[in-house]
């Protein structure tokens, strides 16, 4: 049985736990405080040589450019069409995963492609993916022209008067026709009137029956559609015009064209960060 070791013949994987091990002795002097002056003497020069490096200041607007565009298309067009285009969540979802994905997955491939064909450096990649990003935010700015009229909701664009009106304050969809019903604000459920307004739930449209299961149920003795609290009321959302109809083809159209140009720039982009070595002189 081998004796005990004294302090000053410890294996290697010893000294890498053993604490106050000697040979770990002044291995690791400790730092000396640095101030808030050295530190800030020494961010501000390397604030500027990067600020001054042409590659990662165009890379940077390429991520501004992005992050106001793709980024936040993808986060919120689902719920987008779903209000604007009054199509149903599903079927929003459906086509943002059919259509717009594959043209993110296929526009990064097709730009790893381009910028070998092109041998592309990485001040030429940069260039790429500025030059895409920016083409495709342009194009994106045409999705306001691709409006529709706003939906007449009760209590958020319509007031029950059937006055037009704009409100974000969420006790507007109360009223005195629904002030006994002890309804909830932040409920979604939707459904229109025979008056032609979409209502945010059959409990704030007044309603105290039903008939029918699912897509088919119909509300009946909505104190809020009619004077006479007689009138009824079907699920979902009322009809928009032939308008908006003819515009939705166009806009997912749009929308995929702008999300394949701006991710021809994602393969470039990765390389620059990949390939991209700044070398800072230190003093």
């Amino acid at each position: 049985m081998s004796g005990r070791q004294g302090p000053g013949k410890c294996t290697p994987e010893q000294t890498s736990f053993i604490k106050g091990s000697p040979l770990l002795k002044h291995k690791y002097p400790a730092d000396d405080n640095t101030s808030l002056i050295e530190m800030a003497k020494d961010f501000i020069p390397t604030l500027r040589t990067l600020l001054g490096h042409p590659v990662y200041l165009i890379y940077l607007c390429v991520t501004i450019i992005q992050l106001n565009s793709l980024i936040g298309m993808v986060t919120y067009k689902p719920k987008y069409i779903e209000q604007h285009f009054r199509q149903s969540a599903s079927k929003a979802n459906f086509l943002m995963g059919v259509i717009n994905i594959p043209a993110v997955a296929l526009g990064m491939f097709s730009g790893g492609v381009l910028m070998k064909r092109l041998k592309l450096n990485i001040m030429g990649a940069a260039r790429f993916a500025f030059g895409t990003s920016l083409i495709g935010y342009v194009l994106s700015l045409f999705f306001f022209a691709m409006s529709c009229e706003n939906a007449k909701v009760a209590g958020v664009t319509l007031s029950y008067d059937s006055v037009d009106m704009i409100s974000y304050d969420k006790h507007s969809v109360f009223t005195a026709c629904n002030s006994d019903c002890f309804c909830s604000a932040s409920d979604w459920d939707p459904v229109c009137g025979d008056n032609g307004i979409t209502y945010v739930s059959p409990c704030l449209a007044g309603c105290s029956r039903s008939t029918g299961s699912g897509k088919n149920t119909v509300f009946s003795n909505c104190s809020c559609v009619g004077v006479t609290g007689n009138f009824t009321a079907s699920t979902g959302q009322c009809l928009h015009t032939d308008d908006c109809d003819r515009m939705f083809p166009y806009f997912l159209a749009l929308s995929v064209i702008t999300s394949f140009i701006i991710s021809l720039g994602g393969t470039p982009g990765y390389m620059i960060l990949i390939r991209s070595d700044i070398k800072f002189k230190k003093a």
